[in-house]
């Protein structure tokens, strides 16, 4: 700091201490106390007592911060400059430098520190260099400072030499220059324009030999240098290009320059923490350098600078693989349960410690107490937190709480507990949460409630009934007896048929196909009975075997009362000619509405009208919502739309539920337009979609919102975490450019299908993370495409070529082999010739009855 700048913040200084009160220090002090983890009114403490020129409290207070925090450059600067003030001693000075250098590689700080170095002794001046050249010496943008300031400390120290000892300290200072000039850097001609002078026409030609490869190597650095000298960058600026400088660094494979620029990277961002570049760093350590000392220890700043779950997850890693102590990764779990800020993030953070202290105590003896303990601890934790949805939807941290218990702990009482709890909470109706309960009561606890359980899911699992059918059977083949298995043939048979005998749902193909209520209802009939006789035939004994044939006229029948249930229909009138005979009569052929090839047959059903009563004004204040709980109450929606003039649920009928789905008016378009932004907002774990009001006609499919087509400013990304939030794949992408909208793409139940859709600003935003290889997200290497949807195939063309019933029902295949090869001989009626024939005399039929 210049003399001219150091008056101008002292008169700075003295004029806000005298706008500065004891009231106002002693309130900000109070606060602190109170929020000690709010770096803002820290600072603003720091600021006060500076002003006021109170230097213990001051010195107090910054020692606290930075013990929290990774404090920026320009606060280590000003303690450093009011220490030198103050005249404290060396000692304070050098650790306050050690401190600023451990934070945060500033070149101003580092240059700063050497300089002051030189005036403590030449030895410890000479440390001070080579640690600094260590630091920052491959940055092409401050390569020739550090490098200048240590050639020119030689070039001194080479002056009050004598003869003899000036001749070993030139060959010293010319190795230098051969470590400085391979190293490409702004200004390396000037660099070497130096060196000859220093030589004196003696120039080394291994020195002269690194300079031209250096040389040769600015054209892929210049480029980056010269955008990031532009003084009106900002921060994000100087970051989206410092990304790109890092691909291009990894690409060249020299660990040491990547490094480096992913700590001119963090340096930059130091005012600003940036969580995603620290992950982006700690993956890169992780995954290519592999040195898990260096992993520790920037970590360790980076909990420090931006604090996030994501990073206290590869922090607890890194401290694993660096083999540190119990004692030292035990301390930190307290601070790392302070980042926890969404329930997805306390279950990924109390997984990834509770199966690091697995490990520990596998390796140890096989204590797990503590596993068990943690478990429990974050089970109360994250409900206490977060309330009942806690482990909502999947259940995850349950079911491997239960798995714990039942394969390592060996206590499948509680385990059955929770895996009570968990099927009783939203999870009774998926068959495969049933199957994998059984298993592990089967495998690691008791073969009889495996048993029950299978009987239980038989009665509750509605997603995939056949796939536990199947499981019973199985189970009691491998497990059971003869009469076991009967009894659970007979249970699946009697419940097959319950399944068989609900009511269809109607689907808008039919409508739209035009086919008559009678023919669906019959062509569905006949296929409930298939099933039904499949489930039958499979039995092991007779009695099994006989159950289908006692339904086996009931098509017939259903064809010969047709007209009953049809009275409407009226009989043809017979026609009888001169000889006797009826005469045949016309096919009556549909009329058609309009003319030529392309008409449409009419239908007898008016056509359904479902346009929007109100108008298109209206329709434009109204917003649709759905999948929601069929419970779910008008109030809720409310509170998420508090302008909202009024809720209508489309009603079940007579019953008090709804069906999932809604309108929510308002009183402008304007507000109906901001509703918009709520899709997919999360109501119990479950996302609501809101979408315009567009009434169309009944049996039309409403248009799909997203673009089917390629954007270039948009990428899918697969193999996302399941527990990945929005937030999280935002962050992890923010380094590459602004991103317009992140969407994780979910089922209706909210569970997340693992992958996602990120739209940047820009199209080279999505560019430079197609390029960019290793994104790591919670554990997991993400794949990036551009977005780009497959076309889907027209579904009148599917429907033609397939050869299947409309209506299809998974079925056990049950069929002996002996029937399903008479069904494969059966061939198919031969098609009526459609080219019409001469009529018949009497003559020529007389003839056919005389034969």
């Amino acid at each position: 700091m210049s003399n001219g700048e150091s008056s101008e913040s002292e008169e700075a200084m003295a004029e806000c201490a005298e706008e500065v009160t004891d009231e106002q220090i002693a309130t900000l002090q109070a606060e602190v106390i109170s929020q000690p983890n709010d770096y803002d009114k820290r600072m603003q403490l720091i600021a006060l007592l500076r002003a006021a020129g109170e230097l213990d409290a001051l010195r107090a207070q910054r020692e606290a911060t930075s013990e929290i925090f990774a404090m920026p450059p320009k606060f280590w600067m000003e303690w450093i400059d009011d220490e030198k003030t103050c005249e404290s001693d060396k000692e304070v000075i050098r650790t306050l430098f050690e401190r600023a250098i451990g934070d945060f590689h500033s070149p101003e700080i580092i240059v700063e520190y050497v300089q002051w170095a030189c005036g403590v002794s030449i030895e410890f001046a000479r440390q001070k260099m080579e640690e600094a050249v260590r630091l920052i010496g491959l940055r092409a943008d401050c390569a020739s400072i550090v490098w200048g300031v240590y050639l020119d400390f030689e070039k001194v120290v080479l002056q009050s030499l004598n003869e003899e000892e000036a001749d070993k300290h030139r060959i010293l200072i010319d190795g230098i220059y051969a470590r400085f000039l391979r190293i490409p850097h702004i200004g390396i001609e000037q660099s070497w324009n130096e060196y000859e002078t220093f030589a004196g026409g003696k120039e080394s030609e291994a020195v002269k030999t690194n300079y031209q490869a250096a040389l040769r190597r600015m054209p892929e650095i210049a480029p980056f240098e010269n955008r990031l000298e532009d003084d009106s960058l900002t921060v994000e600026d100087q970051l989206n290009i410092l990304s790109e400088y890092i691909e291009m660094e990894i690409q060249g494979g020299d660990p040491a320059r990547v490094q480096m620029t992913f700590e001119r990277a963090v340096t930059v961002s130091a005012a600003e923490p940036n969580a995603n570049l620290w992950l982006q760093y700690g993956s890169w350590l992780d995954s290519k350098l592999k040195i898990p000392s260096v992993a520790v220890s920037v970590y360790e700043r980076a909990i420090r600078h931006a604090p996030c779950t994501a990073l206290w997850q590869q922090y607890l890693s890194a401290l694993e693989r660096a083999n540190s102590p119990t004692e030292l990764i035990d301390s930190k779990w307290p601070l790392a349960k302070e980042s926890i800020c969404t329930a997805d993030e306390g279950l990924s953070l109390y997984r990834t410690y509770i199966y690091l202290t697995r490990r520990r105590a596998s390796a140890q003896g096989e204590d797990y107490s503590k596993v068990l303990e943690l478990f429990e601890e974050g089970s109360t934790f994250l409900q206490e937190r977060f309330g009942q949805h806690w482990d909502s939807p999947k259940a995850q941290y349950r079911k491997n709480y239960a798995l714990f218990l039942y394969t390592v702990a060996k206590q499948p009482e509680k385990g059955r507990r929770i895996w009570n709890d968990i099927l009783a909470s939203g999870s009774g109706h998926l068959a495969a949460a049933w199957l994998e309960a059984a298993n592990l009561e089967r495998f690691f606890g008791n073969v009889n409630i495996a048993r029950k359980m299978l009987y239980r899911a038989i009665n509750s699992a509605s997603d995939h009934p056949y796939m536990v059918y199947e499981a019973l059977i199985q189970f009691e083949r491998e497990v059971g007896t003869l009469e076991e298995l009967d009894k659970a043939l007979e249970k699946v048979n009697a419940q097959a048929a319950r399944v068989a005998a609900r009511p269809p749902k109607k689907k808008a193909e039919h409508e739209r196909s035009g086919r008559s209520k009678k023919e669906t209802d019959r062509r569905e009939a006949g296929e409930k009975e298939e099933a039904g006789a499949k489930l039958a035939e499979k039995g092991e004994n007779a009695e099994n075997e006989s159950k289908p044939l006692q339904n086996g006229g009931k098509r017939q029948h259903d064809e010969a009362n047709d007209h009953a249930n049809h009275p409407d229909e009226k009989k043809a009138k017979v026609v009888i000619d001169e000889d006797g005979f009826a005469v045949p009569t016309s096919l009556k052929v549909p009329k058609k509405v309009g003319s030529g090839a392309g008409a449409a047959v009419a239908s007898t059903e008016a056509p359904s009208s479902s346009g929007n009563v109100n108008g298109s004004e209206n329709s434009a204040k109204t917003v649709f919502i759905s999948n929601l709980d069929f419970k779910l109450p008008k109030e809720k929606i409310m509170q998420i739309f508090p302008n909202a003039k009024e809720v209508r649920f489309i009603q079940r009928g007579m019953s008090k539920l709804h069906k999932g789905f809604g309108y929510v008016d308002f009183e402008t378009v304007e507000e109906a337009q901001e509703a918009l932004s709520k899709d997919r907002h999360l109501i119990d774990g479950r996302p609501m979609y809101v979408s315009e009001n567009k009434p169309h006609e009944k049996g039309q499919r409403n248009e799909f919102r997203y673009p089917t087509t390629l954007e270039k400013n948009k990428l899918f990304v697969n193999n996302v975490h399941y527990d990945a939030t929005s937030e999280q794949v935002k962050e992890v992408f923010a380094v590459f450019g602004a991103i317009r909208d992140v969407r994780i793409v979910t089922h209706k139940s909210g569970k997340s299908k693992g992958c996602a859709y990120v739209e940047f600003e820009e199209e080279s935003a999505a560019s430079a993370a197609l390029k960019a290889e290793d994104i790591v997200l919670l554990e997991r290497k993400l794949s990036v495409a551009y977005s780009n949807p497959p076309k889907k195939k027209d579904l009148s063309l599917t429907k033609m070529a397939s050869t299947s019933t409309g209506h299809q029902r998974s079925k056990i295949d049950l069929v002996p082999r002996a029937l399903s090869r008479g069904k494969a001989d059966i061939s198919k009626p031969e098609k009526a010739d459609m080219h019409p024939q001469a009529k018949l005399s009497n003559e020529q039929f007389r003839s056919f009855l005389s034969k």
